[in-house]
């Protein structure tokens, strides 16, 4: 707009030479503003261009951590398993579930005292359960579904199970509910969760992974004066499930990361 006032005024107070001379100088600025415009274009994409290759390399340092907290976690996980099957009371003696197939029958189940329970009322409750099924020995824990049509419960010791199968056909409600042995998948959905705050109780654990799905167990080992390991293992329903609750990989559980 400057430069054609400047020309309009030039056309009508001027003679042809200052005209001339206007459109010279007009042109001339133009063409610098132009150059000056496509410099900064290729300034501000080579800027891009470096904080692209600045992002990706930060999140390549990222997922190599993270595989390598993977690695570490997977080693750690090892040897306290393998700590745990030597020198940990029986509260612990079904932890190796995490790592084995199970094949639905008594025996193998007896390393892991779960029994799934079917058919119940939808009304049932925990406290339904554990009047129920509490005749057939200590219960280390109760996991209703949400339908609460059924239910794993876990017990502290192997000889309870045969117990509970007595309780097969029987009527909880006013319904015939059926035993079974569950069938443990592989470790794709369980999920082991370590650097936990020796105080932490199995109700926090379920309160912080519930919300991405129904839980089946939680493992929490625990040393002999008491205290916890320290880690647990998560075990969900779906794999999808425990894949969502990665999330959690370095949040905050009283001050301390968990990974």
């Amino acid at each position: 707009l400057i430069f054609q006032g400047w020309l309009q005024y030039e056309s009508i107070y001027g003679d042809l030479i200052q005209v001339q001379k206007a459109r010279h100088i007009i042109y001339t600025q133009r063409l610098k503003l132009t150059k000056n415009q496509e410099k900064a274009l290729v300034n501000q994409a080579e800027v891009d261009a470096k904080e692209e290759q600045k992002r990706e390399r930060l999140r390549e340092k990222d997922r190599k951590n993270k595989a390598k907290i993977r690695a570490a976690n997977k080693n750690k996980r090892l040897a306290e398993t393998q700590h745990d099957n030597d020198n940990d009371d029986d509260n612990d003696s079904d932890l190796e579930f995490e790592s084995k197939k199970a094949k639905g029958s008594h025996e193998e189940s007896s390393k892991r005292p779960i029994i799934l329970v079917s058919n119940l009322a939808s009304t049932t409750t925990e406290e339904d359960l554990l009047n129920h099924f509490q005749d057939c020995g200590a219960i280390d824990q109760i996991n209703l579904s949400s339908s609460n049509t059924s239910a794993y419960i876990t017990f502290k010791h192997p000889i309870a199970l045969e117990k509970a199968e007595t309780k097969h056909n029987s009527s909880l409600n006013s319904i015939e509910i059926k035993i079974t042995y569950p069938h443990i998948k592989e470790s794709n959905n369980v999920l082991y969760a370590s650097n936990l705050p020796e105080s932490v109780g199995i109700e926090e654990l379920k309160n912080l992974f519930n919300k991405y799905g129904n839980l089946i167990q939680i493992r929490l080992p625990s040393k002999r004066q008491g205290s916890t390991r320290g880690f647990a293992y998560i075990h969900f329903e779906k794999d999808e499930d425990a894949s969502n609750a990665l999330e959690l990989n370095g949040s905050k559980l009283e001050q301390m990361e968990i990974y």
